[in-house]
């Protein structure tokens, strides 16, 4: 799974990523090249911002987010569409730069319509400009893939998908939000949005937040079990929302270099050690009663004569070479 960042938003659209910005983005990248690693980024953020980060991390993909205000209507025609004169970019025109330097990327086609499109949308409505957009894209650009909705996990979001969903299982990918408060994350995904998207070919979480926490070395061990969490259930990607930010709504949301450092050791941390597993006979048992074995601890220990143990998360493994017979203790009880 890649693990990544939501690149700086400023009220200035057009202004380059800060200094401090770029610092918390090497902290969180440390030595990769990018191909473990993806940024999610405004498909009219400063063309600078885009060339910096292809040069230092040639196999980073990006995750274009395609960017129209809030509460405005949305173009037919989102390739070509400005909706100032100052931006830099068109949709038609990053792409095509993506392109010619042979980026890895997606684009994800606008943001969370049930919270930042015109009040009386409706999700019929939406279905047919993203049926229309989609369509118009893929004419002009065949071999790009594109990730649609990125629903607010608001209390609309399952009415909203009901109709979305013919197209989301017949998408490219398609984009989740999450949020969570405090301790406990993704409780939502883990129980009824599971069921909802569960037809989808590839979800990608381009936004995910603990914002009842303030930055911390504590939030940043809670992200990363996020990411675990979702890479065992098949998610494409997540991004951190967000690396930078000059509005006072995001201002807990914003990472700090702190934590970024600590994402990077945690990610480096687990690439070094091996995850420890079952083989053989514990691997028969655990594969039959899994509840009762639980997870693995460590890998299996073995002494001279041949004889192993190895723990698990609600016991002990023991295996007695002499008596070819294999016990597991857990609690006071022998299986």
């Amino acid at each position: 799974m890649l693990i990544g960042v939501n690149w700086p938003t400023y009220q200035n659209q057009l202004a380059d990523a800060t200094t401090e910005d770029w610092r918390k983005w090497v902290a969180f990248a440390g030595d990769s090249d990018g191909s473990d690693l993806c940024v999610r980024i405004n498909h009219h953020a400063p063309p600078w911002d885009y060339a910096r980060l292809l040069g230092a991390y040639p196999n980073l993909t990006f995750i274009v987010r395609w960017y129209w205000p809030l509460g405005d209507a949305r173009p037919d025609n989102v390739l070509d569409a400005k909706k100032y004169a100052d931006w830099p970019r068109t949709l038609r025109q990053i792409i095509q730069w993506l392109l010619d330097h042979r980026c890895k990327f997606v684009v994800e086609l606008d943001n969370e319509p049930n919270l930042e499109w015109p009040a009386e949308t409706t999700p019929t409505q939406a279905l047919t400009w993203w049926q229309v957009n989609v369509m118009a894209i893929k004419r002009e650009f065949p071999s790009i893939k594109i990730l649609v909705f990125a629903l607010s996990p608001s209390d609309t979001e399952a009415a909203w998908w009901r109709v979305l969903r013919a197209q989301g299982a017949a998408a490219d990918g398609v984009a989740l939000h999450e949020y969570w408060q405090g301790g406990i994350y993704l409780e939502a995904w883990a129980s009824w949005r599971h069921l909802l998207y569960s037809a989808v070919p590839e979800l990608w979480f381009t936004e995910i937040a603990n914002t009842g926490w303030p930055a911390s070395p504590l939030r940043a061990n809670q992200y990363f079990g996020a990411f675990k969490w979702l890479e065992g259930r098949g998610v494409k990607a997540a991004c951190l929302w967000t690396l930078g930010s000059d509005d006072p709504q995001f201002a807990l949301h914003v990472l700090s270099l702190e934590e970024c450092k600590t994402l990077r050791e945690l990610i480096r941390y687990q690439k070094e050690v091996k995850v420890p597993e079952f083989v053989l006979g514990f691997k028969a048992i655990a594969d039959k009663y899994p509840s009762v074995v639980g997870e693995a601890l460590e890998n299996e220990r073995y002494d001279d004569e041949g004889n192993s143990e190895q723990f698990t998360s609600t016991g002990l493994f023991i295996y007695r070479n002499g008596l070819n017979k294999v016990y597991f203790f857990r609690a006071s009880e022998t299986s």
